[in-house]
């Protein structure tokens, strides 16, 4: 019985820790993905020799370029268009 429990926790401990996908800081959009960008680079030199020959450019992460815009009241800057 001790031993099912032993089990059951170092599972759960295991299942529990999941790592989130890591973030990379540079995008490359070539005409193969549609102009959606793959962000998988760590820098602008790996970015461009990957596009080189096959056309395409090197962008900034735009989830971590922009980020998480909040004002000084905690919430979001909302720019109204008027």
């Amino acid at each position: 019985m001790k031993a099912l429990l032993l089990a059951t926790t170092l599972a759960c401990f295991t299942i529990g820790t999941a790592s989130a996908a890591p973030t990379y800081p540079w995008c490359q959009r070539t005409k193969m993905t549609g102009g959606t960008p793959d962000c998988s680079f760590t820098s602008r030199a790996q970015c461009r020799a990957s596009v080189s020959g096959v056309g395409g450019d090197c962008i900034r992460n735009p989830s971590l370029a922009y980020g998480d815009r909040r004002g000084p009241n905690g919430r979001r800057n909302m720019h109204r268009g008027w």
